[in-house]
């Protein structure tokens, strides 16, 4: 119809990770992470086609103490790619980011994953790797106040690499596959 907007719908939600959760859910969240490593080493078919998403994310300590704040914000990117991006801020001034770019053609398949890390909660980390261009680059310190070092080269990434994509494999594993697993 002329003159109305087309809205993009995404999901805003305030999380809490994983602090007071009760037992069983916790047992569940573990055994299908579980179930998403050693899930026969094959990539996980697509039951549930992913697309936007929004999330706010507060990271808490043991003791309940707020701790980071993040953001997971995830959109299609054209070429039938998805991009999923997470930022964790600490308090202390630390930052995590980890990017990840997938495919989801029949199965899911990581096309492209950066890791950054950085701040007096981490040593300095800075890694990634390209489907396409077959190669990696990473940038380490082994501890705080270490010397970088550096690494990078060709690779050839496994068909099943899911880096950044537990969460969304898990969703779409097979029941017959949770099933055999008790």
């Amino acid at each position: 119809m002329p003159g109305v907007q087309r809205r993009v719908d995404y999901c805003a939600i305030g999380v809490d990770i994983l602090i007071h959760v009760s037992r069983p859910v916790v047992i569940i969240l573990l055994s299908l992470l579980t179930a998403v490593s050693t899930a026969d080493a094959a990539p996980v078919r697509v039951r549930l086609q992913e697309g936007n998403a929004r999330a706010f994310l507060v990271l808490r300590s043991a003791d309940a103490e707020e701790i980071a704040f993040g953001e997971l914000r995830q959109k299609p990117m054209g070429g039938g790619l998805i991009e999923s991006r997470l930022e964790l801020n600490f308090k202390d001034g630390s930052r995590r980011e980890e990017l990840a770019v997938f495919s989801q053609r029949q199965v899911f398949r990581l096309e492209r994953y950066r890791l950054v890390q950085r701040g007096p909660s981490f040593p300095t980390l800075e890694a990634s790797f390209d489907r396409m261009r077959g190669s990696y680059d990473a940038t380490a310190q082994l501890q705080q106040g270490d010397s970088e070092k550096h690494a990078g080269g060709r690779l050839e990434m496994p068909v099943d690499l899911s880096n950044g994509l537990p969460m969304i494999l898990a969703k779409n594993l097979s029941p017959a596959l949770l099933v055999g697993r008790r």
